[in-house]
């Protein structure tokens, strides 16, 4: 299943994160984010970002900056 064959407006807002190095290539979430825009989602909704290093998933919050970002975007949407 691709995730962005299946994202709509109804969708809770997203914070798609991924090293430069990911297995899960950032592509898919930059995509994701153009498949939402074009079905109408509002851009604000998804936010992506790349960061250096090879991290995926849960590791990614030990990569600089990273646990804050978050966490200011956590706040953003409160």
């Amino acid at each position: 299943m691709v995730s962005k064959n299946w994202v709509d407006q109804a969708d809770a807002p997203m914070y798609l994160i991924h090293s430069e190095d990911d297995f899960v290539p950032p592509v898919h979430s930059t995509d994701l984010k153009a498949t939402a825009a074009a079905k109408g989602v509002p851009s604000g909704r998804i936010q992506t970002q790349v960061v250096a290093g090879s991290a995926h998933g849960g590791s990614l919050l030990s990569e600089p900056g990273v646990y804050d970002r978050i966490v200011a975007w956590l706040k953003s949407k409160a």
